[in-house]
């Protein structure tokens, strides 16, 4: 506290020379008119006397350090030290402690030279020093207030804070005053009672500016140690929870601990982090642990526990990389089997299963692990590995609550994947050529080791307005992953009681996703002009499915098709998408379309000459624990020749589907498709009139 001007009531100090409204001009000129050194040093005291009359300290404090060598001989004490207060008043700490020095140089008794002295120590930061300048006092003069005040000021620095209470409430018992006050204030609030602080604070009446400001300053300090105080509050809250691995409700304690300064030491700023990511806050884990890697980049845990985060939150890439450049820095044992679990995470969900199982087999090699041993189960069944699967999944054994929770849910999983269900539905097609279609379906899905079966039968009713039929078909089919990382599977069906119907397909996985092959004899039933035909048609395609990164999806096709009316085409299809947000999910892609066929049949399906089409679509997608779903609406433009005729058109649309899981037994799907794209398998013969509709419910048991 600085500004102490009750000091200045005292009457010890010669009072300062009075001046009327400040004529500075008149002091310019005089300082311009001065014969000698002398009279410009009398000229700046009384500049310096005048500054200080009007509280303006620091402008008295550049004054009477012009005027002071010249004058110092010719001064009383009690003018100097006036002066070495009003400097100190005025910021100019330095010269004023060393004016004072020098005051009780000559003359060591002044007992206000060395309580002002000790004071202007204090405000310099040296609080050592200032209670030993006034203990010196206190010696002798023991019931010395203005000492004692100091001592306690320099007790309250120093962190001596029940000291330092103890002797403001003894001075205060003797008399009401604000420095003392304050002081004791601060006192309180420096020990963390904010209580007592803001008792006190409200005792405190300030008649002068310097104790206006002292008194924002209290305020100021009041207003954060209350905004502290609810910190280290939420902080004990999610310990608490933390504790019982209540990891969501801990993290967002957290999450609104850590949006207050100032920040926890690194070992405690970390853990929280760790427990937030835990919760299911990803994005704000990530950024805690972005800024502790901020100020330590090397930090090795905050690295390993945001490549866990990372993982998590889909960015698969930047954790795998993360893992390597960790890894290449060679860590110990412990921290290189964390590190290889994290990639090996990061590595299966980015859908390199192959990779991944020879990590978590790496790891198990070298002891059994939970989390690993979760982790390569997990891979088998995104594989479609039955039988390795259920294998890994015996071996589980949990030991902590958590452990228990992940095993839970990863028994739901295996058993929406492999367990045998029924399923049947109905769905209801027309078009603008006056073309509809209903559609009953039903069939059973049942595993046999690694083959997944299924048994389909489907009845359409056709009517447009030239003829109704009716069909009926049957197939059996089934697929199974190989141990090369790839798939067989087939099947054989009938069709309209006479039409045999079968496929043939395999895929490999290669690069950064597959390769697929099929050959296939299918019926087409999608209009009663189809099934009055009996079109039919023998397939040859390839398709390669790329993900060179984890949110780049890169797509292509050939298909060649011969059909039982002496036609054949040709179809290649390109596409390639970016994932711009992942929960839930949104992709924006491109797709290109050539469609040739060798004539124009009239068999009642599309077939185009040239048909080329390109366009755009956003998909958007989304799954909780009951509802999972998708809609991807598109655009584009097309054109084509048919029957002579040349055609040019957008073409627009959207397609999608809405499921919900009642219990673990039974699963609704709705779907839904409009649009008017030439290329649609249902569109129909005619020229005009591509608008087509599609609405679909289907109900799916789980035994």
């Amino acid at each position: 506290m600085k500004r102490k001007l009750f000091i200045l009531l005292l009457a010890v100090f010669l009072a300062a020379p009075a001046f009327g409204a400040g004529d500075l001009e008149m002091f310019n000129k005089r300082l311009a008119e001065a014969g000698n050194e002398q009279e410009k040093a009398d000229i700046q005291k009384e500049i310096g006397d005048y500054h200080a009359g009007i509280s303006a300290f620091d402008k008295a404090a550049d004054a009477y350090i012009k005027a002071l060598p010249h004058l110092r001989g010719r001064l009383s004490e009690n003018d100097r030290l006036r002066i070495a207060i009003h400097m100190s008043w005025g910021g100019r700490l330095t010269e004023s402690e060393m004016e004072i020095r020098s005051i009780l140089q000559g003359n060591p008794e002044n007992t206000r030279a060395r309580i002002q002295l000790a004071r202007v120590l204090l405000w310099s930061g040296n609080p050592d020093q200032a209670l030993a300048e006034a203990e010196t006092v206190l010696e002798k003069l023991p019931e010395e207030r203005d000492a004692l005040l100091v001592k306690a000021d320099a007790l309250r620095s120093r962190g001596e804070t029940d000291r330092a209470i103890a002797i403001y409430g003894s001075l205060l018992e003797q008399s009401e005053n604000f420095d003392i006050r304050i002081g004791l204030c601060h006192a309180y609030l420096k020990q963390g009672n904010v209580k007592e602080a803001h008792s006190c604070s409200a005792l405190l009446q300030p008649a002068y500016p310097y104790q206006e400001q002292e008194l924002a300053g209290l305020r100021g300090g009041l207003e954060k140690a209350a905004a502290q105080g609810k910190r280290y509050t939420l902080k004990a809250e999610g310990d608490a929870l933390a504790a019982r691995q209540q990891f969501t409700d801990a993290a967002g304690k957290y999450e609104e601990v850590l949006a207050l300064p100032p920040r926890f030491p690194t070992d405690e700023w970390l853990r929280m982090a760790t427990v937030m990511s835990w919760g299911g806050r990803h994005k704000a884990a990530k950024r805690e642990l972005e800024a502790i890697l901020a100020q330590e980049p090397s930090h090795f845990h905050a690295r390993l526990q945001l490549a866990r985060v990372l993982t998590w939150m889909g960015e698969f890439d930047a954790a795998i990389q993360m893992t390597e450049t960790l890894l290449a820095s060679q860590p110990d044992d412990r921290n290189v089997f964390a590190l290889l679990l994290v990639k090996a995470n990061a590595t299966r969900l980015r859908g390199f299963h192959r990779d991944a199982d020879r990590l978590y087999s790496t790891l198990l090699s070298q002891a059994e692990d939970f989390d690993a041993r979760l982790g390569l189960t997990y891979s088998y069944l995104a594989g479609g590995y039955r039988v390795k699967t259920d294998e890994s999944l015996a071996q589980l054994k949990p030991r902590y609550p958590y452990e228990e929770k992940e095993l839970d849910q990863l028994r739901a999983a295996r058993d929406r994947a492999f367990r045998p269900r029924i399923y049947g539905g109905v769905t209801f097609y027309d078009d603008d050529d006056d073309n509809e279609v209903t559609t009953f379906s039903t069939g059973a899905q049942v595993w046999l080791c690694n083959w997944k079966t299924n048994l389909d039968y489907r009845h359409a009713s056709t009517d447009d307005p030239d003829r109704t039929e009716d069909s009926d078909a049957l197939q059996l089919s089934t697929y199974s992953r190989m141990p090369w990382y790839g798939g067989l599977g087939g099947g054989i069906g009938i069709s309209g009681g006479s039409i045999m119907t079968w496929k043939a397909l395999a895929d490999f996985d290669v690069f950064y996703g597959s390769v697929g092959f099929l050959a296939a004899r299918e019926a087409y039933a999608y209009t009663a002009e189809l099934l009055d035909n009996e079109i039919r048609a023998t397939i040859l395609a390839i398709s390669i499915i790329q993900r060179p990164t984890d949110r780049i999806a890169l797509r292509g096709s050939y298909s060649y098709r011969d059909f039982s009316d002496d036609n054949t085409s040709n179809d290649i299809q390109a596409g390639v998408s970016y994932l711009f947000f992942r929960k839930p999910a949104m992709a924006v892609g491109y797709r290109f379309r050539y469609l040739d066929y060798e004539r124009q049949s009239r068999g009642g399906y599309f077939d185009p000459d040239n048909f080329l089409a390109n366009s755009a679509f956003v998909n958007l997608s989304f799954e909780t624990d009951r509802f999972y779903g998708y809609i991807e609406p598109y655009v584009g433009y097309q054109n084509y020749e048919r029957y002579d005729d040349s055609h040019s058109e957008i073409f627009y649309g959207a397609t999608g589907s809405l499921g919900y899981r009642v219990n673990k037994w039974l699963a609704v799907e709705g779907n839904a498709e409009w649009g008017n794209y030439g290329g649609s398998n249902l569109s129909s013969g005619s020229d005009d009139g591509w608008y087509y509709s599609q609405l679909g419910l289907q109900f799916i048991f789980t035994f």
